[in-house]
């Protein structure tokens, strides 16, 4: 592949290749099947780039621009951190904005509110401040377009007590609905880092929680996004929270391609001045699906 990445990818492997033999010690070997396949993405500590980074690592980082920002990316077969960039920023937890909708889908579908992805909700004619959230919504909608209003009905449904017990089971970031049961997660008290959202993401996609098999299938349908040319199948939620000093961009979800699955958490941290007030969801999503076409994920 000629991008950058996989060049400076390749040029570290076959450095610690090298230096490996040189000691007497055998290199190992990319995994030929296709389902467990090694990405190669983190190289060795050793060599590094100016600032102390790795040269993969600070390939990736680079599509943060300013920012600050985490990528992971973990094998669902094996477990294994096939990406991560980001450091110490990849264990703080931040809002959990609109990514919400996927623990908040999986606890609605369990409860028996949303049925199907035609699952209606009736708008109630006032204004939502965006025009694709002033009509009615089905569960695949309010999934697609992020349609606050229906989460904040669906919370008072589930009540207080049963969607505590089901995100202590999640182990859903902090827990804490404190900041109020239709509020908490929109730049309030909920919070959750990118290393959480993965092992949510993955407990999710291998039927490890606690909610019935039907909530867990319609929960993927719900964040189905696209099938590119080649095969390859992503799944996501994005989510987006402002403040007047920053704002909160993620993108989370899951890929299929051939017999490899991964589980994937991005997200970014934006306080340049003057504050940008676009939505900084969208902008991760697009930053994850740049990277995953540079790594052949997409």
């Amino acid at each position: 592949m000629a991008k950058q990445v996989w060049i400076s990818v390749a040029l570290v492997s076959f450095i610690g290749l090298v230096s490996a033999n040189a000691a007497g010690k055998p290199g190992k070997e990319m995994a030929s099947n296709d389902g467990d396949r090694k990405l190669a993405l983190i190289p060795s500590k050793s060599v590094e780039a100016p600032g102390g980074e790795s040269i993969a690592e600070k390939n990736l980082s680079q599509h943060f621009g300013t920012n600050q920002g985490c990528l992971i990316i973990q094998n669902l077969k094996n477990g294994r951190e096939e990406a991560k960039v980001g450091g110490r920023f990849c264990e703080e937890r931040q809002f959990t904005c609109s990514t919400f909708k996927v623990p908040l889908a999986l606890m609605a579908a369990d409860q028996g509110i949303i049925k199907s992805e035609k699952t209606t909700f009736k708008w109630d004619g006032v204004d939502k401040g965006m025009a694709n959230w002033n009509r009615d919504q089905t569960a695949e909608s309010w999934m697609r377009d992020s349609a606050v209003w229906v989460s904040k009905e669906l919370t008072p449904k589930i009540g207080e007590k049963k969607l505590a017990s089901y995100l202590k089971d999640f182990r859903y970031g902090n827990l804490d609905m404190s900041g109020g049961l239709q509020t908490a997660w929109l730049s309030s008290s909920l919070t959750i880092s990118p290393i959480e959202q993965v092992d949510f993401l993955k407990r999710l996609w291998i039927g490890e929680l606690k909610v019935s098999k039907r909530a867990l299938e319609l929960t993927k349908k719900l964040t189905f996004i696209e099938t590119s040319a080649d095969g390859a199948i992503l799944h996501g939620k994005t989510g987006s929270c402002m403040t007047p000093a920053f704002r909160v961009g993620w993108f989370v979800g899951f890929v299929k391609k051939g017999d490899a699955e991964y589980v994937f958490a991005l997200d970014f941290k934006d306080t340049k001045k003057p504050l940008s007030r676009a939505f900084a969801g969208p902008e991760a999503r697009e930053t994850f699906k740049k990277i995953a076409r540079e790594l052949d994920l997409l």
